[in-house]
């Protein structure tokens, strides 16, 4: 894992200028912890041609900022040039997007940036709270956790390499992964599911990575509707990964399922398939990885094979006159 700081780059009103300031003044420690590093166009000194270091500064950039106002949606040029820029690069995997919610606007409706997970918590505008420091430490704290998050995301995979891949791999051909979002199942997603998705020509989508505006089931039920295939780890009959599982059956997409036990298959799936891994045996993930590649290498050549117990259901039921 790379030790250099993520860059980070405002992008934001003039008349916000006090706000930017007093959230850099927060973000210091994360400078000086060396999480990341800061660009925002005050940097540009005399001489220099602006629209070019704000461009070049904007393509560099690990984490974006975008500090929403009405200002904010009232600028042709944030709301255009530099947003507009930063949503593509968001969408590529090649930088992260967080909208900060600076002052109370109606941004939640018809904005393309509308679906990404905002800071403060909750979407709560920062001029709205009580003590503004409790604000800015919240969103200070919310873009700790983003950065990790890709620096862990970079290290796992090559978002340049997926970027790489054609339009249809980067957009229509995502795998969702379903699994229970702890330390351990980060590993295997990071050593395991990742790795075998992206050998299978799928882009790997979890989660843990989802940051958009609405609801987080929202975005899940985005991402399983966009997904051509999805792989659902049962384990431990984790209630969340069990009602999205629901959700992919509602859709009727094809799923591979994986379980640690095979009393981790609820009785109700018990008759689709499911590969069970034992974490004890040697090799395991190797197993796994496999397993999850050649499936998913099925469903490019040939989806049909898997039809989902709720569809089987659906097709077996007759329509009373």
């Amino acid at each position: 894992m790379s030790s250099e700081p993520l860059k980070l780059f405002y992008s934001y009103s003039h008349k916000d200028e006090d706000a930017r300031e007093q959230l850099e003044t927060h973000l210091s420690i994360l400078k000086r912890q060396g999480v990341i590093t800061e660009w925002h166009d005050r940097k540009i000194t005399a001489g220099m041609e602006w629209a070019d270091e704000i461009s070049n500064a904007l393509e560099s950039a690990d984490i974006i900022l975008l500090l929403v106002s009405a200002d904010f949606l009232a600028s042709a040029y944030c709301y255009d040039k530099e947003m507009a820029r930063a949503l593509e690069r968001h969408e590529e995997g090649s930088a992260r997007v967080i909208p900060v919610i600076l002052r109370t606007c109606d941004w939640q409706y018809g904005t393309p940036f509308g679906r990404l997970q905002a800071l403060p918590k909750d979407a709560r505008p920062a001029n709205t709270w009580e003590h503004r420091d409790e604000a800015f430490t919240n969103i200070v704290q919310g873009i700790r956790k983003a950065a990790m998050q890709f620096r862990e995301s970079t290290a796992t995979f090559d978002t340049a390499a997926i970027s790489s891949f054609p339009s249809s791999l980067r957009g229509r051909d995502t795998c969702f992964v379903l699994a229970r979002i702890d330390e351990i199942f980060d590993s295997y997603y990071r050593e395991v599911y990742a790795p075998a998705i992206i050998d299978a020509g799928f882009k790997p989508m979890r989660a843990e990575g989802l940051f958009g505006t609405g609801t987080v089931m929202k975005q899940i039920w985005e991402q399983i509707r966009q997904a051509k295939v999805l792989v659902a780890d049962i384990s431990d009959r984790n209630p969340n990964v069990l009602y999205e599982l629901g959700l992919v059956h509602a859709q009727f997409k094809p799923v591979i399922l994986t379980a640690g036990s095979l009393e981790d298959v609820p009785f109700d799936i018990s008759h689709s398939r499911t590969f069970v891994y034992d974490v004890r045996e040697p090799r395991w993930s190797e197993k796994l990885k496999r397993y999850v590649t050649e499936q998913l290498l099925k469903v490019r050549e040939n989806p049909l094979p898997f039809t989902l117990p709720l569809h089987n259901v659906a097709n077996s039921v007759e329509m009373a006159p």
